[in-house]
């Protein structure tokens, strides 16, 4: 009971709709969005210019989404990557 009552106060809708997503047409924006802001990452190291491109500031913030994603979405298959 007391499990319960912990789960149901961490858990939001943002949580509960990573959870259920599934399936290429849902999966395939996703992939392509981390894609791109990791891509940003490596692109800035590897410019000749400096400030050439600007750096994503948030791309701590995307690797820990991502980690969750991964972590609380047991449904989909985890060779999407």
């Amino acid at each position: 009971m007391q499990e319960q009552i912990v789960e149901d106060l961490t858990s939001n809708e943002f949580f509960r709709l990573l959870r259920v997503i599934h399936g290429r047409m849902n999966l395939d924006p996703l992939y392509e969005g981390f894609s791109k802001y990791f891509q940003n990452i490596i692109d800035i190291n590897a410019t000749y210019l400096p400030q050439s491109l600007n750096i994503i500031p948030f791309y701590q913030e995307i690797t820990i989404l991502l980690w969750r994603f991964m972590t609380l979405n047991t449904v989909s298959n985890p060779h999407w990557l």
